[in-house]
């Protein structure tokens, strides 16, 4: 059924293969052929709307509940803000690696934490110092802070870049058009 479904569309549109084919021969054209490309209207969307807010969301986070973390140090209530940050680091990063997949289509790795766990009575168990101990411990959760901050800049530049070759754009649009 879908192979005489097949054929008849194209009785019905003999032009639509053509099309097809004719927007795979412009994504081949060097430098212009990107902007055929659905990937590239999805990292426009991502670089220009969506990623510079997030980061910057990121990066106001880890700041701020950081500095708390770094300031209550002294009198121990810095510990579990720490932990806190680290646990949020990891699940913010893991839901920039779902917004990434989502728009860019690249697969960002997941990576689960390996907590060692104590064994009562012939069943492993992990105690919530040791999942604590782990987070501390973890190389993973250090790189996804790091990461959070890191994003900012890199998403600043990005933005800017794609804010101002789309308003030149606009700018050499808007004249030509004004120009006839």
């Amino acid at each position: 059924a879908s192979v005489s479904n097949v054929a008849s569309a194209s009785a019905v549109h003999p032009d639509r293969g053509a099309a097809s084919s004719r927007w795979q021969r412009m994504r081949r054209i060097p430098l212009l052929g990107i902007w055929f490309h659905p990937i590239a209207w999805r990292s426009l969307v991502y670089f220009g709307i969506i990623g510079f807010p997030l980061a910057l969301a990121y990066f106001v986070w880890v700041v701020t509940v950081g500095s708390i973390a770094l300031g209550l140090m002294p009198i121990l209530i810095g510990l579990p803000m720490l932990v806190f940050l680290l646990g949020s680091a990891r699940a913010l990063s893991l839901f920039e690696g779902k917004v990434v997949e989502l728009f860019l289509g690249v697969r960002m790795p997941r990576r689960t934490q390996p907590v060692a766990g104590v064994v009562v009575d012939g069943v492993a168990e992990v105690r919530f110092w040791h999942r604590i101990w782990s987070w501390l411990r973890d190389i993973r959760s250090w790189l996804s802070l790091g990461y959070l901050v890191g994003n900012f800049p890199v998403s600043l530049a990005a933005f800017v870049v794609t804010l101002t070759f789309s308003l030149v754009g606009l700018v050499f649009r808007s004249e030509e058009h004004t120009s006839e």
